[in-house]
């Protein structure tokens, strides 16, 4: 049950090329040909939070860099990941974690956001996440590719003991709302919206009204969440108001940087040049929507005044980031850019198909019982699931549903109960039955829908056949070994 976790990782998939498909290869002729290397070989450790397989681009990004360093340097220097780099000691300021261990350093890379470094003191990044400023992908590529505003952007890097060394687009991200729509300030108020930790970001909410977090994401707290379509996240949609880019940094301990000859920093300039551009082919808004409303996903538009709203709110913010030293020229820079783009194409609305509400009757309580089965990491590999689904998910698995409510409890086989950084090993949420179909809405888990065919045999032993399912490790989890009823 557990890989629901990444279901706010979901890889782009109907819209556009798989971004992995590009990570063991380079060599087009828009990248930088096979550089002479002729230094001691050399290997580099890369630190992010996140992990391969699970549809985060910032490793897509992290294969496809190490292979291009692979390819410039004829094999010569080696990019080491080193994936959830900081453990699982960091639920909520994992990016920040990941800093600290280049700063002292125990990385000699990583790439994380660069909203993650204006609580570590760094400011010069902050224009980045200006309210509305940067606002389309178009506008995000010139910034990135743009050697004297990335300088700008990057500045204040080396105080911090580490050297910034390229920007990388990820996604425009949007408010997604689980229950309604976010797209007024009066939607915000009083309310909690998940974000990766971040002050410009906790301050920009903060003027709608609305406090941040970076637990995981739970819709009988929250309102909603900050995120991009390219993770499928759940909720809706706001087609046409952008906050601002996720944009991944590029970054190594400063010291370590310098020891390296300067035909190795040549090396890794010129791959993360090269793979700034693949990045960039790749990114799209507009395409990523489509793939979200193919998923059944939902998209509305803010009204005018609603933008105007909006932007009135959060205006205030994007002034006391420009007052920041350096930053008003680093935001004219990016004025002087944006002034040179036509007009933003945004995303057209959807709707996705809901789940329809009644209150719990004789179906349910029909299934009233505990149920119990056990999944071990053999089965999870034999399924070609990996061993990332396996340590998340594999274990005895408990499920008790009475009267409209279920209660879900991973014992797990391959992690600590309890110890998992993708999310808690048990979990509250609801089920409905329409004739032989059966609705299971984990709000913990990103508010996922599941739906099965079930079916009843002896002693009360359920058979269930996935219907709709969004994650194939979540249907192995569901549907591939009957429910025995305990009691």
């Amino acid at each position: 049950m557990n890989a629901r976790r990444t279901r706010i990782c979901v890889a782009l998939v109907a819209a556009t090329t798989t971004l992995a498909a590009g990570c063991s290869s380079s060599g087009g002729s828009d990248t930088p040909a096979a550089a002479s290397y002729a230094g001691a070989p050399v290997t580099l450790t890369i630190g992010t939070d996140d992990s391969p397989g699970a549809g985060a681009p910032s490793a897509d990004q992290i294969s496809h860099f190490a292979a291009e360093v692979d390819r410039l340097s004829a094999g010569k220097i080696t990019i080491e990941p080193k994936w959830h780099a900081e453990g699982n000691d960091h639920p909520t300021d994992w990016d920040q974690a990941v800093a600290a261990m280049v700063q002292k350093g125990d990385l000699d890379l990583a790439l994380t956001p660069t909203w993650a470094w204006d609580v570590l003191g760094v400011t010069s990044l902050k224009p980045l996440q200006a309210p509305f400023l940067v606002d389309s992908d178009d506008l995000v590529a010139s910034v990135v590719s743009d050697k004297d505003v990335s300088h700008q952007l990057m500045a204040g890097l080396s105080d911090a003991g580490v050297e910034g060394i390229s920007l990388w687009p990820e996604g425009l991200r949007h408010p997604f709302g689980f229950d309604k729509p976010l797209i007024s300030p009066e939607d915000y108020q009083g309310e909690t919206v998940r974000s990766g930790k971040s002050a410009a970001i906790t301050q920009m909410f903060h003027a709608l009204g609305a406090k941040t977090s970076a637990a995981e994401p739970d819709a009988t707290t929250m309102v909603g969440s900050q995120a991009e379509f390219v993770l499928s996240p759940n909720g809706i949609g706001a087609a046409n108001v952008t906050f601002f880019p996720k944009v991944n940094l590029l970054y190594a301990n400063s010291a370590r940087y310098a020891s390296l000859d300067p035909e190795a920093r040549q090396v890794l300039a010129a791959a993360a040049t090269g793979t700034q551009r693949w990045v960039i082919e790749r990114t799209d808004d507009v395409a990523a929507a489509q793939a979200f409303c193919a998923d059944g996903g939902t998209l509305v538009r803010a009204s005018d005044g609603q933008l105007a709203a909006l932007r009135r709110a959060t205006a205030l913010v994007a002034r006391d980031v420009a007052a920041e030293p350096g930053n008003a020229a680093t935001i004219d820079s990016i004025g002087k850019l944006k002034s040179g783009i036509g007009v933003v194409d945004t995303p057209a609305t959807c709707g996705g198909a809901k789940l329809a509400r009644h209150e719990p009757g004789k179906a349910e309580s029909k299934l009233n019982g505990t149920y119990r089965f056990t999944l071990t990491k053999k089965g999870f590999l034999d399924a070609g699931l990996g061993e990332e689904s396996a340590f998340h998910n594999a274990g005895v698995q408990t499920y008790a549903l009475k009267d409209g409510k279920v209660h879900y409890r991973l014992d797990p086989s391959e992690h600590e109960f309890g110890k998992d950084p993708g999310g808690p090993d048990e979990a509250d949420g609801t089920y409905q039955v329409d004739g032989d179909i059966l609705t299971f809405l984990f709000p913990v888990y990103n508010n996922e829908v599941d739906r099965v065919l079930f079916r009843v045999g002896d002693n009360g032993k359920l058979t269930l056949t996935a219907v709709d399912v969004p994650e194939k490790s979540v249907e192995f989890s569901i549907t591939s070994e009957p429910w025995e009823k305990i009691r």
